[in-house]
């Protein structure tokens, strides 16, 4: 009995180990951030918070500076609460749920940090974007 139960919990195990690996890799929601003649582009993280962004795209966010290694914006409305993660690192773009806000990491020596974040995109190009002053009225959107 307790060899079917160990085999049991094995194989559900691995099926969603499986099934976690598979929808990361096949992931091929992309987004565009837009300012001026800038633009960046991010690689979604498949997760409810992620989709309901999505959903809420395109918007139009005026994105300010916080300790020298991000950008902020508020967003519009809220969004439903996934995963929580304690690590942040450049290229991540994370939503704060206390504050209700997006913010894209430019700059981070280590990956460690406090508070509640869920993240939400990857960047894959386009970083220096993040790290101009004055960042109004930038576009974001689903490449399709």
């Amino acid at each position: 009995m307790f060899k079917r139960i160990l085999l049991l919990l094995l194989i559900l195990f691995f099926s969603f180990s499986l099934v976690c690996a598979t929808s990361l890799e096949d992931n091929d929601t992309h987004i565009k951030f837009t300012y001026k003649d800038k633009v960046a582009y991010a690689t979604i993280v498949p997760n409810p918070t992620s989709d309901d962004f999505i959903d809420s795209l395109p918007l139009n966010l005026t994105f300010n500076e916080i300790w020298g290694t991000e950008k902020y914006a508020s967003m519009p409305n809220l969004l439903v609460e996934s995963k929580h993660h304690n690590v942040l690192k450049e290229g991540y773009v994370v939503y704060y749920p206390l504050t209700n806000s997006l913010a894209v990491c430019y700059h981070r020596d280590d990956g460690s940090m406090m508070g509640s974040k869920i993240l939400i995109a990857k960047i894959d190009s386009g970083l220096d974007l993040f790290r101009s002053n004055n960042l109004r009225d930038v576009m974001i959107e689903v490449v399709e």
